[in-house]
């Protein structure tokens, strides 16, 4: 989603209505990896949007694990390395590395 989409999902809302959320930018995610292309933080911010799970949220461990695998594909490393090596991944998360 772009700044332009959020804030056009936010003017469908009145201004005292009660929200929370959280909100992250390209220069967080190059905060956990500043070697990231315009297009991995794409596909990144993309699959941590796709493979949210409402347990867990958006917290640092769930943008860095979608960091590491936009990088992987672009060193041809195997996504399910990453779920083997971790024993603390979220099922959901697992589950989509096998795709």
């Amino acid at each position: 989603m772009t700044v332009r989409e959020f804030r056009a999902r936010l003017a469908a809302v009145g201004d005292d209505e009660l929200c929370c959320g959280t909100f992250w930018l390209a220069e967080d995610f190059l905060g956990i990896n500043p070697d990231m292309t315009p297009d991995e933080i794409a596909a990144a911010m993309e699959y941590a949007e796709d493979h949210h799970d409402a347990n867990e949220g958006f917290n640092w461990w769930h943008l860095e694990m979608p960091s590491m695998l936009s990088c992987s594909r672009r060193k041809g490393h195997s996504a399910a390395r990453y779920a083997a090596a971790d024993p603390l991944m979220s099922p959901v998360m697992a589950a989509s590395l096998q795709e």
